[in-house]
């Protein structure tokens, strides 16, 4: 098996930076009594700029549903900016914003949801590190993550 080197990839995919989209902390939602442990809710969509793949908004989110142990519902969604290379086939672009994008932006998300809950009069939750083709293949419908090239946002 032959490795690709890191910087050839790194050529293919750049982070451009991210934007807060929505950070919200309720705690008026209701509880749900049976559960002992937060639901985390995934959200992840990837927009292009065009047919090319040369740039993409990429969402991620987390919803947790208030529990018992922490009471709040809290709602963290960013925007991250990748700039792909013109080489390569769309396939391959799609396949590498669905294989590290989200593990681009997960950190940004782990650190929102930190923050926000340590806010409030209880622990702050702290995110799991994820492996993200698990969640994707398990739990997301890879056909439902791309959206429209009408919902871009052009960042540059």
């Amino acid at each position: 098996m032959q490795m690709e080197p890191i910087m050839e990839k790194s050529k293919m995919m750049q982070f451009k930076g991210y934007e807060v989209k929505k950070l919200s902390i309720d705690g008026t939602k209701p509880i749900k009594k049976d559960v002992e442990e937060n639901n985390l809710n995934i959200m992840y969509k990837i927009i292009p700029q065009d047919e090319t793949f040369t740039k993409a908004n990429v969402f991620q989110g987390v919803l947790i549903e208030a529990t018992k142990i922490f009471p709040y519902e809290v709602e963290v969604a960013i925007q991250g900016n990748f700039q792909l290379s013109e080489e390569g086939t769309v396939e391959d672009k799609k396949v590498l914003l669905l294989q590290n994008a989200a593990a681009v932006l997960f950190p940004y998300v782990r650190s929102l949801v930190s923050l926000l809950t340590s806010q409030t009069n209880f622990n702050n939750l702290i995110l799991p590190t994820m492996n993200f083709m698990a969640v994707i293949e398990d739990s997301l419908d890879p056909a439902d993550i791309f959206l429209g090239k009408e919902n871009f946002f052009d960042f540059e």
